[in-house]
């Protein structure tokens, strides 16, 4: 079984090799490090959770690949350098008067290279009032600010922010 740098399982097929689907086991051997080149879907198999398996979308002819369906049946990690997601971070409580907002700065447990990420927060649960999303006020490598703004004129605030980011 070979590893990358990371830690991950690197595992690859020859090119031409299959023509359906492909079907993986976790700790195959005996595979080169040649490209996939087909149209049919690619799958990761294993008896355990595949927990620190990469698999990729080969690029041919210099053109992006493209990957129609992927199915996670465990987990997706939460901090890679080009998908971050958290959850779980405590809201801010606004005002008591009908528009009042306030922010909350999420941090990823570690920055991305750059800022050029898309980026999507929602508020879940609430713990008092009737709190909006007021959408993002900041965006750094390192975070970004959620604001919360109340729709009555009572204190709002949601429990929680969870995040999502892609890195572009």
């Amino acid at each position: 079984m070979r590893k990358n740098l990371l830690g991950f399982i690197a595992v690859a097929i020859p090119i031409g090799l299959y023509t359906a689907g492909v079907v993986l086991a976790a700790g195959s051997s005996g595979v080169s490090t040649q490209q996939i080149r087909t149209g049919a879907p690619i799958a990761i198999a294993s008896g355990a959770a595949a927990e620190g398996t990469a698999v990729g979308v080969a690029r041919s002819d210099h053109q992006h690949g493209s990957l129609t369906s992927l199915t996670v049946s465990t987990s997706v990690g939460n901090d890679g350098g080009g998908l971050k997601h958290i959850r779980g971070v405590a809201g801010c409580a606004t005002a008591a008067a009908v528009g009042a907002a306030c922010t909350t700065v999420v941090t990823w447990s570690t920055a991305f290279a750059d800022a050029n990420y898309t980026a999507s927060c929602n508020g879940r649960l609430i713990t008092s009032g009737v709190p909006v999303n007021g959408g993002l006020t900041a965006q750094v490598a390192a975070s970004v600010t959620f604001q919360t703004v109340a729709t009555t004129a009572a204190a709002a605030q949601f429990t929680n922010i969870d995040c999502i980011a892609l890195h572009d």
